[in-house]
């Protein structure tokens, strides 16, 4: 595989690709069952993650750094996600198979509002060493803190253990700091740096139809489910799934938080205070 690699290494770079990391999908084990790289492609041998540093200007705007943003992190998911595509192709004329790990589609989406991905991105980059997942939930970087955008893949190809980031670096979020969790006006993250991914997109998340999607689960399906014409422990319509993914990804749906990637103290030069 030294060819492919080195050619990857190559593409990478002609996009200005620093930080990035390769290894063995096993290292992903102890993430719950459904949601590890060989349940979406099941000859899975290796991941790889690649992270481009989101300008730390946008989060100094004064005026609607939200709607800057998302219309920005939109940009720069397309331009990953395109880019990953390339190396999928790479990979598959060597004979094996390759699939993109998308940032925020598909999902699922359960009764209890729970929006899962179906392989975590930011699992992956600690697998692979670009950092280490920080109390926001995010990937913490050693260099440029937690304004990280990702992207990755799972693929059969046996990729070698590689990171741009050196093992003694990761130290993740500096002790003491609670900034996020203070700061987070959801109280989504709890002490633990546990974050409720419920509460967050509830508060956060903002869709044309959202406001139809929640009264569904919340309101219709338990009524539906006290006359005993639905199971409510296994209901949950596919169109309504496919729906949620089509108002929620890319510029049908934003978020208007950003608290807990703004506000951090650290978005730079690791565990130096930004001034």
């Amino acid at each position: 595989m030294t060819k492919i690699v080195d050619e990857i290494q190559a593409l990478l770079k002609e996009h200005h690709v620093e930080i990035y990391g390769m290894g063995d999908a096993k290292k992903m084990a102890y993430v719950r069952p459904g949601n590890r790289p060989e349940d979406i492609l099941p000859d899975a041998k290796s991941i790889l993650c690649i992270a481009v540093p989101f300008p730390k200007g946008m989060y100094a705007m004064k005026r609607n750094m939200e709607l800057g943003y998302w219309w920005n992190s939109n940009l720069y998911f397309n331009r990953i996600e395109d880019l990953m595509l390339k190396v999928c192709n790479m990979i598959e004329k060597t004979g094996h198979s390759a699939l993109v790990i998308n940032g925020c589609f598909p999902l699922d989406i359960n009764l209890n509002l729970e929006f899962i991905g179906y392989v975590s991105q930011i699992h992956m980059a600690e697998a692979v060493k670009i950092g280490k997942i920080g109390k926001n939930g995010l990937i913490f970087h050693p260099k440029y803190g937690p304004r990280l955008i990702l992207g990755g893949i799972v693929t059969s190809a046996p990729l070698p253990e590689m990171s741009t980031v050196p093992e003694t670096d990761l130290t993740g979020c500096p002790d003491g700091c609670n900034v996020c969790q203070e700061k987070c006006p959801a109280k989504a993250i709890d002490k633990n740096g546990k974050v409720n991914i419920r509460l967050c997109v509830l508060h956060s998340g903002v869709s044309p139809i959202r406001f139809l999607i929640i009264p569904f689960f919340r309101v219709i399906i338990p009524i539906l489910s006290k006359l005993k014409l639905v199971d409510e422990k296994r209901f949950l319509p596919q169109k309504l799934q496919r729906l949620a993914n089509i108002v929620f990804a890319n510029t049908h749906g934003m978020f208007h938080c950003i608290n807990c990637v703004s506000m951090c103290p650290y978005l730079s030069e690791g565990t130096k205070k930004v001034d």
